[in-house]
């Protein structure tokens, strides 16, 4: 959904079919919290993306080199990548904290897959 706007996409087709099923009004101009709301859902999307990535990651790792991998993590992961947390301060820390877990992997150079 990152990839060229595409939540904007899903926000308009959404606003469309509430405003068809009456529970919305069509009004003229944008609100200022839609703008907002556009810029939580790319932060959110992008932040999900980021910890998805790194997720899938450690899922290969897991099935190709468990026993390095297991070397490496700490149960603390598991919880980390359960889901998102709230608010822009802990987002921001999150994101920052899966960075650091991606490099932490990265630069480990006993790997040999």
């Amino acid at each position: 959904m990152a990839d060229g706007d595409r939540a904007d996409g899903l926000l308009a087709v959404m606003v469309g079919r509430l405003v068809t099923a009456g529970l919305l009004k069509r009004r003229g101009r944008p609100r200022a919290g839609s703008t907002h709301m556009l810029a939580a859902v790319r932060r959110l999307n992008r932040g999900e993306l980021v910890a998805e990535t790194l997720r899938c990651a450690l899922e290969q790792l897991a099935v190709q080199a468990e026993e390095w991998l297991a070397g490496l993590i700490t149960p603390r992961w598991a919880v980390r990548y359960d889901r998102l947390p709230r608010g822009r301060e802990a987002l921001i820390a999150y994101v920052l904290q899966v960075g650091a877990d991606g490099t932490h992997i990265l630069q480990n150079p006993s790997l040999n897959l």
